[in-house]
């Protein structure tokens, strides 16, 4: 009787699966159950062009580099896998002078400071804007964010995700298409040292279910035609967790167009959530410590990954994804493009749902 029981219990959970199941959970990848039927969408030339890549903090470890060659130089190998019409990276630390020694909690271990002399090499390399929402946004406290703010505008870029009050850090980035507006919004997930924004003092917007549906509403009135979210969560040197895929499947639902993650520090799979599709983690771009990519006895892929989505008259319609080396250990801090091997293997674990067209990993859907 009991082994009936438990079979029929069996079926009802496997039937209920394959009901729901647009995605399915391959060691909690969360990407697609099966490749779309569908060629990508070739580029044309009305597509408006918008690149994204992932954590960066030039500094720590990585200052002697600069000191000695310069940013421009650090940068140089991965500049022309920015070139789009607009660019977005996660800038996860104050641009800011501020030291270490000069901050309350001077002893703990991770916390960052990009010099504002190192910002123009971002403009150099064709960066506009910079998502602010992260764990690091407070590593020089209120003053390093304030500074930041001031060194961003002063150099030319825009920035989203933190704000004097919450309306003005939920408030996206407008990106100004010939085909329609596209708002960015930045998340990140909590954490000590950190604060959301209120009335007179400086913040981030955290990422829970009431702020997903009010940052969309927020885009939606500035004007966006299509809304992306922009989450900085996950666990570092990590798969996708299941926290991850819920609040991928809540985006999607609430109407969100596109969602492109960072915070991991190493590349995730892809994904698509009925119609959205979900990039998961694009790892470092530019990351100036010598990284977890080997700890306790596993090994992480040393892969981030630059992407790059075609605007169209439908909205999003084509997503490539190109390959950098992006270990340390192994580039010196001065990352670059992955080999032909490296691409293989990075793009192998990205999922079903990616079709390789030459040097780009390519989302069919």
């Amino acid at each position: 009787m009991l082994k009936k029981v438990l079979g029929a219990l069996l079926l009802v959970v496997v039937l209920a699966g394959a009901g729901a199941g647009w995605y399915f959970f391959a060691a909690t990848s969360g990407v697609p159950a099966a490749p779309s039927p569908n060629e990508p969408t070739a580029p044309r030339d009305e597509h408006f062009t918008i690149s994204w890549a992932g954590d960066t903090m030039m500094g720590w470890a990585g200052q002697k580099l600069i000191n000695k060659k310069g940013a421009d130089h650090v940068l140089s190998e991965l500049k022309p896998l920015l070139e789009a019409d607009y660019t977005v990276i996660n800038l996860e630390a104050p641009v800011t002078k501020l030291e270490r020694e000069d901050m309350p909690e001077k002893q703990r271990v991770w916390t960052y400071n990009v010099l504002p002399n190192t910002i123009s090499a971002f403009k150099r390399a064709g960066i506009d804007a910079f998502g602010l929402a992260n764990n690091h946004a407070f590593d020089r406290g209120d003053k390093g964010l304030l500074e930041t703010l001031q060194f961003a505008s002063d150099g030319g870029f825009d920035v989203f995700g933190v704000g004097m009050s919450r309306p003005e850090a939920e408030g996206p980035l407008l990106i100004e298409t010939p085909h329609g507006t596209v708002g960015v919004v930045g998340f990140s997930h909590r954490g000590p040292r950190l604060r959301q924004a209120k009335d007179g003092e400086v913040g981030i917007v955290y990422l829970h279910e009431e702020q997903v549906r009010r940052s969309y509403t927020a885009a939606k009135a500035a004007g966006a035609k299509w809304v992306v979210a922009f989450p900085h969560w996950g666990i570092n040197y990590d798969v996708v967790k299941a926290a991850d895929m819920r609040f991928a499947e809540l985006f999607a639902e609430v109407g969100y167009d596109l969602v492109v993650g960072q915070g991991p520090h190493v590349q995730q799979p892809v994904a698509m959530f009925g119609d959205m599709p979900v990039l998961y983690s694009l790892g470092n771009f530019v990351f100036g410590t010598q990284g977890r990519f080997q700890k306790d006895g596993a090994t992480f892929d040393p892969y981030g990954l630059i992407a790059k989505t075609f605007v169209g008259p439908t909205g999003f319609e084509r997503i490539e994804l190109r390959c950098i080396l992006v270990d340390n250990l192994k580039v010196k801090y001065r990352p670059r493009p992955c080999s032909a091997e490296e691409r293989a293997d990075s793009y192998r674990k990205l999922g079903p749902g990616v079709v390789v067209q030459g040097d780009a990993a390519v989302m069919s859907f």
